[in-house]
């Protein structure tokens, strides 16, 4: 009603429903949009402010209070600089491989940087790194900031495609590499330094940090991520934003000064600079993996408890991994301290309350921040796990950010309300490389100012993130606005995995979206309208976009649809599409349930070790995301259950349920034992029989071939040999066995052979004897073998052999000097107790080694080490003859210390009739990943060659 010219309103409520702020706030509300309705009546309703006086200075100034003096540090990497004056002899870095002192990492990246300057690189000029999880990365990092330039990671896992476009958009200069990346990178006009080189690099320049003119708002990196165009795109950061973070995360950090860090993340991603510099900052150690560690929960959590680490980086679901895997084994790393997670919801489940309060006083960290802004608001979990909430919020702005939860109109929104979440302050970007209009899309003015009134001031950053603030001032995180998604801690723009699906030639329409798989994660979907001509199966479009994508970015599901749902406006209606369930996640074979109690029982095992809820029995174990590791969790339980030790390899022979149910039913049956395991059965090609290693195939012997078999082509059958279940003792013996199997399977030639290590000795003793049959042996391959054993080695000295020593010892030293201390100690005991037992009558030195002085054997199945010791002994005592054929060695850069021949010895047993092929890596990485792509190349190479 109307009274002397105001308006009153009286509301009533249920007290039981609404409490009385709400009314009150909900009231505040309405008399700020009459007034407005007053002062805009031109406006639309959506368009006027709803917020009281009160509200926005409690939105914009008292929970955006983070004013604090801007650090000292110009640019991140002063703060390594700084530690290293102060602690030099402390270790900066860990590998297995090697290890730096604050002193060795400054001085060897001065050296560097030096040289880069001298190259041209300096403010804002970039720099790309591709290399392995090594020293060489963090000397490179360092060396790059120093010079003045930013670092431009180059994933070496990445697609050639997409880094060459890294490489051109970037427009990097030089970059930074490694000999073993040799032929991965499509370099085309860059320089390129190889990091291996470190000792040829200039001396420092003593004026290297005094000449830099590189100020706080130079860039200190350009890192790409995922572009809704099918194009990915350069976020450049400058130092400012770096130092504000690095300075805040010492200061709050609980695991205290010399903390030891685990570099968990790619360098792609952005969490990588917090682990670096955070831990230098506060003169810690960083303790590097290899990929497969990363990937391997059980292995990483041995590894945190050996090396005591007490602070961890890492995305949740790796968390939810860990976590889970150290209830199962009971392995706890009682050292750590902190765990901060960040890059997707965290979620706080029952079995990581269970792995938090074994650990006891371990403080769990949930940060929020996308590459453009890195971290901005933390939260942190402490004190009884079990009053953790769920799903916790974001928490609160870091100090000299700035955040804003807004409507589409750019309002603020109350409390509770969801709004699109901005960000601002020091922590910004400066946008994305060489795309303006992309940068003026999502850095946007603040309509707020920099005091929260409402005069356009500094930029903010639209996440296009929901959130919105919760009463105690948090901020809870509610998903994308838009088709952009996290999964495993990657962001990911759905319309580029559309894009390159799209370029399928029977692919139509294309959508993907993000959705829960059977074990509870997020993973992708693809939809598409396939060519009614010819609808390409998941596989095939697996297979395809594996070739264009990260794997990360390669959808686990395919759904194929006579039409994509559309919206009245003609747009993709994703809501409407079909709900996926979890048979659109399991394998492309057609489901045959289980028939008989022993294949239910291992369906049941199946499906809790990949977290599937359906396997049917033809399903392959490696095509529903089965590897080696598993493989060995799978043939525990399949012992707990059954009682039977069946070897690793069997999984090779029969890798379906259907398969191994047979097995099992056939154990101590008189069906007589085969050594020949098919790898790769299909293809029209002569097959390749690959002889197993030192140990006869058991702990993963035969695996090891898998992926080269398959890099190899689908038309090239490969078949592996496994030693039978009582190993010879006598090398001829055990390739006359060999051959009589294999003439079983192909009566006659011409064979094709090859083995690694110990399996090339064998294969070419098995060439051997097929000669002297008078079969025709058309090829043999020795992978990174000696001709002839240690024992029987002679060394001729002269000029040459001197020559070929000093060459020898460049690479021998850059190997051992990467190694831990600990194992360089282990690596000179064994020499000096070797000299020792030669001076002893009766013995044989090498026949007399303790074979666990070379090979860790708690890794491996029990029946392993009785194989590997008689093999041993077996290869000790054997003396190869000569052979008429033609042999192709296969081996890295790198020799043996006291070896002279390139041929490893072959030469003198064929009339030097070898061929040669130098493959990238070291002597235990040829088989993994990049390096068995150029492998299986060359291999192809040598293939082709006799056809």
């Amino acid at each position: 009603m109307r009274s002397d010219e105001r308006l009153r309103i009286d509301v009533g409520y249920d007290l039981r429903r609404v409490s009385d702020d709400f009314v009150r706030q909900m009231l505040g509300h309405f008399e700020v949009v009459l007034a407005g309705m007053v002062e805009q009546p031109g406006a639309r309703l959506g368009e006027l402010p709803w917020l009281t006086k009160g509200e926005r200075r409690e939105l914009l100034v008292d929970w955006n209070r983070t004013e604090t003096p801007a650090p000292p540090q110009r640019c991140a990497h002063e703060f390594f600089l700084e530690q290293a004056r102060r602690t030099p002899d402390a270790v900066a870095v860990w590998s297995a491989d090697a290890q730096l002192t604050y002193s060795e990492l400054e001085e060897r990246s001065a050296r560097l940087a030096s040289l880069l300057r001298q190259r041209g690189v300096g403010p804002d000029v970039p720099v790309g790194i591709c290399a392995d999880r090594s020293p060489d990365m963090m000397v490179a990092v360092l060396a790059v900031l120093r010079a003045g330039g930013a670092y431009v990671p180059l994933d070496p896992a990445y697609p050639p495609a997409r880094l060459a476009f890294m490489l051109e958009d970037s427009r990097a200069p030089i970059v930074l590499t490694q000999r073993k990346m040799d032929g991965l990178l499509p370099i085309r006009s860059a320089a390129v330094i190889e990091l291996d080189d470190w000792r040829r690099w200039p001396q420092p320049n003593p004026n290297l940090e005094a000449s830099s003119t590189t100020t706080s708002e130079h860039l200190a990196y350009v890192i790409y991520t995922s572009g809704s165009t099918g194009v990915p795109k350069g976020v450049a950061m400058p130092h400012r934003p770096l130092v504000n973070l690095i300075a805040w995360q010492v200061r709050v950090s609980g695991a205290g000064e010399g903390a030891r860090t685990l570099q968990f993340a790619s360098l792609s991603f952005d969490v990588s600079f917090q682990e670096m510099f955070s831990t230098w900052a506060s003169g810690g150690t960083l303790v590097l993996i290899t990929e497969e560690l990363r990937r391997d929960p059980k292995g990483l959590l041995k590894l945190m408890r050996q090396q005591s680490v007490q602070r961890l980086f890492l995305p949740y679901v790796a968390l939810a991994q860990l976590a889970e895997v150290a209830e199962e084994l009971e392995v706890l790393p009682a050292s750590l301290r902190e765990i901060i997670t960040a890059g997707e919801q965290l979620q706080v489940t029952t079995k990581v309350v269970s792995f938090f309060e074994r650990l006891g006083g371990c403080t769990l960290h949930n940060q929020y921040g996308p590459s453009e802004t890195h971290v901005v608001t933390c939260l942190d979990l402490t004190g009884s796990p079990r009053g953790w909430p769920a799903l916790p919020s974001i928490g609160s702005p870091l100090p000299n950010t700035k955040v804003r939860i807004l409507d589409e109109h750019m309002n603020l929104v109350p409390v509770g309300v969801a709004g699109q979440l901005y960000l601002g302050g020091v922590c910004l970007a400066r946008g994305y490389l060489r795309r303006p209009e992309m940068t003026e899309q999502r850095f946007v003015p603040d309509p707020f100012g920099a005091s929260g009134d409402s005069a356009a001031g500094p930029r903010l950053y639209a996440t296009g993130d929901l959130a919105r603030y919760l009463p105690s001032g948090e901020i809870e995180f509610l998903g994308r606005i838009d088709h952009q998604v996290k999964i495993r801690g990657f962001r990911i723009e759905l319309g580029e995995i559309e894009s390159r699906l799209s370029e399928h030639p029977s692919i139509g329409e294309t959508a993907v979206v993000a959705a829960d798989n059977p074990a509870g994660l997020k993973s992708l979907v693809a939809y598409y309208v396939p060519d009614s001509q010819h609808a390409p199966t998941p596989k095939e479009l697996r297979d395809f976009l594996k070739k264009r994508l990260p794997e990360h970015m390669v959808p686990s599901a395919f759904v194929p649809l006579e039409r994509l749902p559309l919206t009245p406006s003609g747009k993709i209606d994703r809501r409407s599409l079909p709900r996926v369930d979890a048979s659109a996640f399991e394998s492309d074979a057609e489901y045959v349930a289980p028939r008989s109690r022993t294949e239910t029982r291992l369906a049941a095992i199946w499906a809790d070790i990949l977290k599937i809820q359906r396997v049917g029995v033809r399903d392959n174990f490696f095509e529903l995301g089965g590897h080696s590791l598993l493989a060995v969790r799978l043939f525990s339980r399949i012992q707990k259950e059954f009682g039977e030790n069946l070897p690793l390899a069997s999984l090779l022979k029969a890798p379906t349920i259907e398969q191994l149910a047979k097995l099992l039913e056939q154990t101590g049956s008189s069906e007589a034992w085969s050594c020949l395991i098919p790898i790769q059965s299909g293809g029209s090609r002569p097959p390749i029989f690959w002889v197993h290693t030192l140990g006869g195939g058991g702990g993963g012997g035969l695996f090891r071939y898998k992926r080269l078999a398959e890099l190899l082509g689908a038309d090239q059958p490969s078949y592996g040999i496994q030693a039978p279940p009582e190993p010879f003792g006598n090398f001829e013996d055990m390739a006359a066995h060999y051959i009589r199997e294999l003439r079983q399977f192909q009566p006659h030639g011409p064979y094709h052979l090859a083995g690694y290590c110990f399996g090339g000795n064998v294969a070419y003793e098995m060439a051997r004897q097929l000669r002297e049959e008078g079969e025709t042996v058309a090829f043999l391959g020795v992978i990174e073998s000696d001709s002839v054993p240690p024992k029987v080695k002679t060394i001729a000295w002269g000029p040459q052999a001197v020559l070929n020593f000093v060459s020898n010892l460049f690479y021998w030293l850059a190997d051992f000097l990467r190694l831990p201390a600990s194992e360089m100690r282990n690596r000179i005991h064994r020499r000096i107790t070797r000299l020792f037992r030669k001076q002893k009558p009766g013995v044989e030195p090498e026949l007399d080694i303790p074979l666990d002085e070379i090979i860790d054997f708690k890794d491996y199945p029990a029946d392993y080490k009785k194989y590997a010791q008689v093999h041993w002994r077996a290869w000790l005592n054997y003396r190869p003859r000569p052979y008429d054929g033609i042999v192709t060695l296969f081996r890295v850069r790198r020799q043996a210390l006291m070896n002279f021949d390139p041929t490893l010895g072959w030469g003198k047993l064929t009339e030097d009739r070898v061929v040669v092929r130098i493959i990238p890596g070291r002597h235990d990485s040829i088989f993994n990943d990049p390096q068995v792509q150029l492998f299986a190349f060359e291999m192809r190479a040598s293939l082709q060659q006799i056809r």
